[in-house]
């Protein structure tokens, strides 16, 4: 590596500590994406492990925060020197491509030496491979493998992890970590209240769910979940008119504080919901709703932006088997039954999801129906609901239709 790339890698590697300790989005992209291995200056990478632990610690990496540290000073440095925060991604994509670059020529230096056998130099050449092609990630199993890994778990007899959402779906979808579940529904239906109910029915049953309202602030998602969760009304909880005696305090915390459900009330591109997601082991994430998200990148139009948005959701659902449940508008206008094709940009949202459910509401009659309308592992059919908007709660009403 020449004097003048040395350079070019080592203010990269400042460029990301910098924006890491600047802004909490860059944080959580940088200590996920790099590790200490990737840093080629050693100061820098200690500085990165001290700041990847304080992060995890503390789920956040400012200046006050890393004040402490050993390498404070110079993290304080880089964060004073970074050129610009916009440029986060691409300074992260530097290190790692030096620091494959790097790997890649240390493997090539042994192969030169002349002292590999054939095997061993075809050996070498693999690791080249697999450090060029996803840096590393890319796994190819053969089917001895995969034989052999279905034996060793079905012979156990043990049952499949599904993840219990409520709301009388287990009658028709098993959902698996690593699905990716769609909720559409048009306007004032009840999605959000439909959403909350499940990621609450999620953390009963002992699961940590993180849910991204881009519509309405955690202040107002606390409201709706002791409404929901407490059997109080919305405009009660909303106005203040209950009175918080100590009986009805202790319910509301245990209410919050009992179920793992986390919220973050801005607005995030897949790349960083990701990050957040992984850094602190959620099972689930809730995004309500689609149409709002950053797709981190310049789209021409509505169409492309919703089909970069779903393609790299279906990919964080598979690549962390992370359940990802995303909230979809309908198309506007109309009463009739939803169909897959009311999904509003939907094409590669049809394509993507293992599991889509249609919310619908008949006002005159006051019903309101869950459509499972697509399911890679099962039927599909619909669930009659009763609606509280008061206390934003659904009920399954017994009698059931398949379709």
């Amino acid at each position: 590596m020449t004097a003048s790339s040395i350079t070019t890698s080592t203010n990269d590697e400042r460029a990301v500590l910098g924006c890491a300790v600047r802004d909490d989005k860059c944080a959580a992209l940088v200590l996920t994406r790099l590790s200490e291995d990737d840093f080629t200056d050693l100061d820098l990478g200690d500085a990165f492990r001290e700041l990847r632990e304080v992060w995890k610690k503390y789920g956040r990496a400012d200046a006050v925060t890393v004040s402490r540290l050993p390498h404070a000073e110079l993290l304080v440095s880089c964060a004073d020197t970074v050129p610009s925060l916009s440029g986060c991604e691409i300074y992260i994509a530097h290190v790692k491509e030096k620091a494959v670059q790097m790997k890649a020529a240390t493997i090539a230096l042994e192969i030169a030496t002349g002292k590999l056998s054939t095997q061993e130099i075809a050996e070498r050449a693999g690791d080249i491979a697999r450090l060029t092609i996803g840096g590393g990630r890319v796994k190819i199993r053969t089917m001895p493998e995969m034989l052999v890994d279905f034996l060793k778990t079905h012979r156990k007899g043990e049952k499949p992890e599904y993840i219990k959402t409520g709301l009388g779906l287990e009658d028709f979808v098993r959902v698996k970590p690593g699905n990716f579940f769609v909720i559409g529904a048009r306007p004032s239906v009840g999605k959000t209240a439909y959403s909350l109910q499940m990621a609450l029915n999620i953390a009963r049953a002992g699961k940590k769910v993180l849910y991204f309202s881009l519509e309405t602030n955690y202040e107002g998602i606390s409201e709706r979940i002791v409404a929901c969760a407490g059997g109080y009304r919305l405009v009660d909880v909303m106005d203040n008119e209950i009175s918080w005696d100590t009986q009805r305090e202790a319910k509301a915390i245990d209410i919050l504080s009992r179920y793992k459900v986390d919220v973050v009330d801005t607005v995030y591109s897949p790349a960083v919901m990701e990050a957040l997601a992984v850094a602190h082991g959620y099972d689930a994430i809730v995004i309500d709703y689609l149409g709002l998200m950053d797709p981190g990148e310049r789209t021409n139009s509505l169409y492309e932006r919703v089909t970069k948005m779903s393609m790299a959701l279906h990919r964080i659902a598979q690549k962390n088997n992370l359940l990802v449940i995303a909230l979809c508008q309908l198309n506007r206008g109309g009463t009739e039954v939803p169909k897959m094709e009311h999904l509003r940009e939907s094409g590669q949202i049809e394509q993507d999801a293992d599991v889509i459910v249609l919310l619908h509401s008949d006002e005159e009659k006051e019903e309101y129906t869950a459509i499972v309308a697509k399911n890679k592992t099962g039927k599909c059919g619909a669930i009659p609901l009763w609606y509280d908007r008061e206390k934003q709660h659904f009920s399954v009403i017994e009698t059931r239709r398949s379709e």
